[in-house]
């Protein structure tokens, strides 16, 4: 079955990986460790050439399809997630949410024909992904180092355990492991999911270094989603007042200058 090569690297990283939980609030997150960089480039390097024999010509000659079956298709995959999307809303204790969740659920599955048409964004219901990942942040677990798997690409050790519960929470795992009808689901989701990101693939490909310009994206994405769009900045003030800068001629300084350039690159980056 294919799901189940893609779970056992994603199964044994994250139990090789799985650091200890935590609470904290919705403050700005810590900087997440890439501790295993050399070993993340290497397998980073295999997971792009596969893309380029296999999965990216793949997904360009899906692409070629009529596009009212493309886009068939995706709300298809689409209105499948959102039951975890509702599942995940009601989780994280969001009732609007999970309320527009479910609204979309039926509605599309019912007038959209199994999710194949998507008459709820017609409606203006609000459309939002949520993971178990996700959950497990909004519950305080932190996030753990970053690293690679093989086919699958960036995680987190945090991540990881999410979609190992996303797996086991998806409709499909409801059918027989030997079903060939369901098995050719998992492969077109996954050959769906990847068109989704070809734009991307020019902006991938063109930057200096690749491997970190994927890794801050996935990062990026990551706090985006978690703090439902709207992540939190960091405080400087505190920060300024750690370093001793109380006083406004401090700033006259050209090294405070200086500083205070880093500081608003980074804020441009997150």
């Amino acid at each position: 079955m294919i799901a189940r090569h893609y779970l056992l690297p994603l199964l044994l990283s994250a139990l090789f990986l799985q650091s200890g939980c935590a609470s904290g609030p919705a403050t700005y997150p810590d900087p997440i460790p890439d501790p295993l960089e050399s070993t993340n480039r290497r397998i980073h390097g295999f997971n792009q050439g596969l893309d380029r024999a296999i999965l990216r010509p793949v997904a360009r000659g899906y692409g070629k399809l009529p596009t009212p079956v493309v886009r068939g298709v995706g709300n298809f995959f689409d209105n499948l997630r959102q039951l975890r999307t509702l599942v995940n809303d009601v989780l994280q204790g969001k009732p609007q949410r999970a309320g527009n969740s479910l609204r979309r659920v039926v509605l599309n599955t019912t007038v959209g024909l199994a999710g194949f048409l998507d008459p709820a964004t017609a409606a203006g219901i609000p459309k939002h992904t949520e993971g178990f990942a996700q959950t497990l942040a909004a519950w305080g677990v932190p996030s753990g180092s970053y690293f690679v798997i093989p086919f699958l690409g960036p995680a987190t050790v945090r991540d990881a355990s999410g979609r190992i519960l996303d797996f086991f929470t998806h409709p499909f795992i409801l059918y027989d492991a030997d079903n060939f009808f369901v098995d050719n689901l998992w492969a077109l989701d996954y050959v769906d999911i990847r068109y989704r990101f070809l734009a991307a693939d020019r902006a991938i490909t063109e930057s200096l270094d690749p491997y970190v310009f994927l890794r801050e994206a996935y990062i990026q994405r990551m706090r985006y989603e978690i703090f439902d769009g709207n992540p939190p900045l960091r405080d400087f003030d505190d920060e300024l007042e750690g370093e001793g800068w109380e006083d406004e001629e401090d700033w006259e300084d050209e090294e405070g200058w200086e500083e205070a350039e880093v500081w608003e690159l980074e804020e441009k980056q997150l």
